[in-house]
């Protein structure tokens, strides 16, 4: 019997063609397995960022919304105001080619409450009067000497409204003797129109004669919010 030959040299591996191997192996995958945790994390920050924007987006518009209403609700008559430090009110009146923005200390809409006559007006903006007088008290205090530079703001030069010759006058004599003329609606006439601030029993705006306007206010702190209201008629916002 013949003896097996000894196999010489390391026998070759086996070929294995490309087109026999699973298509899991040559995209990557393994069947059996989850997909890898990167494309997982990648997907959850790609959720986490849209939820971001969409809240942000939301939050923008949301912003938005809110300053168109705020902005409706601060118009009145067409004329816009928009709320400042201090509490003051400010809205912009053009002149020519020149905007002013003046504030007040009241809007309009806290103001619906005082009486007025329409007519209260006529002697500034339909007449032409030489001067106007602001009259106060002399007891009354600085909340009525504001009051009183609230219109005179309106009627003299400051904003180059009106430009009427604007002078301050006392309704009585001072103690003391104060270089301030002494001025009543028995000095008003058609050249000289008279704005005599005056405590009375409720807040009004009212016309005497021809050249006479008697601003009424019950406290000194409401003859401020008789003022501003003088102050929008004067320039047609109530």
């Amino acid at each position: 019997m013949k003896k097996a030959r000894k196999a010489t040299g390391t026998r070759p591996p086996a070929k294995v063609r490309v087109e026999e191997m699973p298509d899991s192996i040559l995209d990557g995958t393994v069947e059996g397995v989850d997909e890898p945790e990167a494309k997982t994390s990648a997907w959850k920050v790609f959720v986490a960022v849209a939820l971001i924007l969409i809240l942000i987006a939301g939050i923008a518009s949301w912003s938005a919304y809110r300053r168109d209403t705020q902005r409706d609700e601060n118009q009145y008559h067409g004329f816009d105001f928009v709320e400042a430090a201090g509490g003051l009110w400010v809205t912009q009146i053009q002149v020519g080619d020149q905007p002013y923005n003046i504030p007040f200390y009241h809007h309009p809409r806290e103001l619906e409450d005082i009486l007025i006559d329409s007519t209260a007006t006529d002697p500034l903006l339909r007449g032409a009067p030489r001067e106007v007088y602001i009259s106060v008290d002399p007891d009354a205090g600085s909340k009525v000497v504001i009051a009183g530079v609230e219109i005179a703001r309106i009627t003299g030069s400051r904003y180059n409204l009106l430009n009427l010759n604007t002078k301050s006058a006392l309704s009585r004599p001072a103690d003391g003797g104060v270089d301030v003329p002494i001025v009543t609606c028995a000095d008003a006439s058609a050249d000289r129109v008279v704005l005599l601030f005056q405590q009375g029993p409720e807040n009004m705006i009212s016309r005497e004669g021809s050249g006479c306007v008697v601003l009424s206010y019950t406290d000194v702190d409401e003859s401020v919010r008789v003022a501003d209201l003088y102050a929008y008629m004067l320039l047609r916002i109530m």
